[in-house]
């Protein structure tokens, strides 16, 4: 009977034993898996991070990420918006109407009816091409971002050509925001105004093929001034830059504070729904070359 004992002991002895070994194995698996799910995890957290930092760093153009440190303070590039912009004849000047006005109120409410396309402006894509994004669809990072000011004086009605662009300091480069001051922003309000300078075609095809996502004159428009166009006018420059998604920004004021620097731009257009531009608050500071 005693070996009878002994051997169930021995027995259970070696179920348990097995099924400790077996509980063991099974732990040091779960562990060693969960370990695993937190490697990759963190490793899936590390590539989503680096992919975070270089897509905020890259321009949608492709260029490299550059570092450059703000070296000056913001400066203004907006004209204020008012009734009096200059503005082409078939263009309604703003208008702006209190709707409730102190004291008689307790408070003031003001209306704004006015075009998209006046004083300091961006032009969306829409703005000339019916499938062409419009303003609520501009990635941030399209009207933001490093760029230069490029000073080429020019006078009425003379035309920025290819090699005036090669010939700037600093350069242009991929991925930048090009601001152009001709010094025709001293005519702004005067009736010299609309016998500005303008770009050839061939400049814009220049900046096309430099990949540069937006361009930003001093004057109502990098085409043909008004009194020169012709019957068949079809604003080449507006649509070769806006048809490969080159955003253009119009009556940029101050120019000239920043003319041959390297410098951050932030331009601020409403995101009006289904429009082909906005008015703008347009900023700017130095930034290390």
């Amino acid at each position: 009977m005693a070996n009878a004992t002994l051997a169930v002991t021995d027995a259970e002895t070696a179920r348990i034993t097995a099924d400790v070994r077996s509980d063991v194995r099974r732990a040091y698996y779960q562990v060693v898996a969960a370990v695993r799910r937190v490697d990759i995890s963190q490793e899936l957290e590390r590539i989503a991070t680096r992919a975070r930092d270089a897509a905020q760093e890259r321009f949608q153009t492709g260029a490299a990420p550059r570092l450059e440190a703000p070296c000056g303070d913001w400066v203004d590039l907006t004209y204020p918006l008012s009734p009096d912009v200059p503005r082409v004849a078939s263009f309604s000047p703003p208008v702006f109407t209190r709707i409730a006005e102190m004291p008689e109120r307790p408070l003031n409410v003001t209306r704004m009816e006015t075009i998209v396309h006046m004083g300091t402006h961006l032009d969306a894509p829409r703005h000339f091409f019916l499938d062409g994004p419009a303003m609520e669809s501009i990635p941030l990072d399209r009207v933001m971002g490093r760029g230069v000011v490029v000073q080429i004086d020019k006078p009425a009605y003379g035309v920025i050509e290819p090699a005036d662009l090669e010939r700037v300091s600093p350069q242009i480069e991929a991925g930048d925001i090009v601001a152009i001051d001709t010094g025709w922003g001293s005519k702004w309000g005067t009736r010299a105004w609309d016998q500005q300078p303008c770009l050839s075609v061939e400049a814009a095809r220049w900046l096309l093929d430099r990949r540069v996502k937006l361009l930003a004159v001093d004057t109502p428009t990098p085409d043909l001034p008004l009194d020169r166009r012709p019957p068949d006018f079809t604003w080449p420059v507006h649509r070769t830059l806006l048809g490969q998604g080159i955003l253009i920004a119009e009556q940029l004021a101050n120019l000239e504070k920043l003319a041959g620097k390297r410098v951050e731009f932030m331009f601020g257009p409403l995101p009006i729904a289904g429009s082909d531009g906005s008015p703008a608050r347009v900023l700017a500071r130095p930034v290390a070359a």
